[in-house]
């Protein structure tokens, strides 16, 4: 029998032939440690995009983007919903707007500053549709 096989995902194996159940409290209250640990990354990109726009787009002439098209909390007002599920959409709210926000952030200075298309399309590089063909500047 192969290791794989004997893997059973509500047991931690401490060594080769000895396993200990984990409770599920603990697989719990890792999951929630490791996820909310992304809340200072999340804080500094926000802050980080922010004063980024503020300062280079306005040096450059560059319209700069509304921080509030991009971070809605808005889905921890449903009744229906547990205090851990509100608190977490809040999170989830937070964390893909500020992810949004950075992305677009980018994109819209790549529109106006570096509007020539890259060799392959990779996702999510809608914005790049009419950037100028490489050809010209090779």
């Amino acid at each position: 029998m192969s290791d794989n096989q004997n893997y059973n995902p509500g047991y931690l194996v401490v060594s080769k032939d000895k396993k200990v159940k984990i409770p599920t409290f603990f697989m719990k209250m890792a999951a929630i440690v490791f996820c909310y640990s992304g809340v200072p990354v999340f804080l500094l990109a926000d802050i980080y995009v922010t004063i980024f726009q503020k300062t280079y787009f306005r040096m450059s002439g560059i319209p700069q983007l509304d921080r509030s098209d991009f971070i809605q909390i808005d889905r921890h007002k449903l009744p229906k919903l547990s205090l851990a599920q509100k608190v977490n959409c809040v999170y989830c709210g937070y964390a893909n707007g500020v992810a949004a926000y950075f992305k677009a952030v980018v994109n819209h200075m790549e529109v106006h500053s570096c509007a020539i298309k890259h060799i392959l399309n990779t996702p999510a590089t809608e914005h790049q549709k009419d950037f100028y063909e490489r050809s010209k500047f090779e």
